[in-house]
């Protein structure tokens, strides 16, 4: 309806949720408490080729490899779905104002990512157009409107939601998505205390129910460290995820 009504020198609109129905997955699932880690370096000048490929970005790269090893992963455990996987992945909406300097601001950008395709250049355009699409759609949202959205979910009730839903079969608990994805640009220099260097920064991330893989990053000088926050009962082979991204 919006694209009907819209002017015709408007971009085309797209539903910042891509799909309602997200497809099966071996990371979908009741989450329990057996989690566990599995870390991949990469340099940061080799996401940057590689996003230039297709005038992208770093983060174009980052969800385009991660797309390339699920598809393997999912070759492997169960088939590969004929749609793409939905991610979520947050996106900050700071605007400077904000009179709380250290709270979270963000919100939760829904994208496909190219897992359907086996041609790794066209998944790296796919997983371009995606985000590109995506941020279009969050630059048209007035940040008022999700600020009020946000305060309508009580925490009261969000609570014992969510161990309710914790509790479900596999199958009947609700899935908005298939896995989580984030990256962040860190420090170009690196973080000295006490006359130490910190060496690596790794992001261990929580698992909502249904969401059994988060892969989650943040640059660190001249390298970022991609780390997969796995619920073992539903990703038992999580530790080929590294080599995976790298291939």
């Amino acid at each position: 309806v919006a694209n009907k009504l819209r002017p015709v020198d408007d971009a085309e609109i797209a539903s910042l949720f891509p799909s309602l129905m997200p497809p099966s997955s071996p990371f979908n699932g009741t989450v329990t408490a057996n989690q566990s880690i599995a870390t991949c370096d990469f340099a940061i000048a080799d996401l940057r080729r590689a996003g230039k490929l297709v005038d992208g970005t770093i983060n174009d790269a980052v969800l385009a490899i991660t797309a390339g090893a699920l598809r393997r992963y999912m070759a492997g455990h169960g088939g590969i779905p004929d749609r793409p996987l939905l991610v979520s992945a947050p996106v900050s909406w700071r605007t400077g104002k904000e009179t709380e300097r250290w709270a979270n601001q963000v919100w939760m950008l829904f994208l496909p990512i190219p897992t359907h395709l086996s041609d790794p250049l066209a998944r790296l355009r796919y997983a371009r157009q995606s985000a590109l699409t995506a941020k279009a759609n969050w630059d048209r949202v007035p940040g008022h409107l999700l600020r009020r959205a946000s305060a309508l979910m009580p925490s009261l009730i969000l609570g014992p939601s969510v161990k309710v839903m914790a509790r479900l079969p596999g199958r009947l608990t609700p899935k908005m998505y298939n896995v989580a994805v984030s990256n962040v640009k860190g420090p170009r220099e690196i973080p000295v205390h006490g006359g130490a260097q910190m060496e690596r920064y790794i992001v261990y991330g929580f698992l909502p129910p249904g969401c059994g893989l988060l892969l989650g990053g943040q640059s660190l000088g001249d390298r970022m460290v991609i780390s997969a926050t796995t619920c073992v009962d539903l990703v038992p082979d999580y530790q080929q995820l590294p080599a995976l991204m790298q291939e």
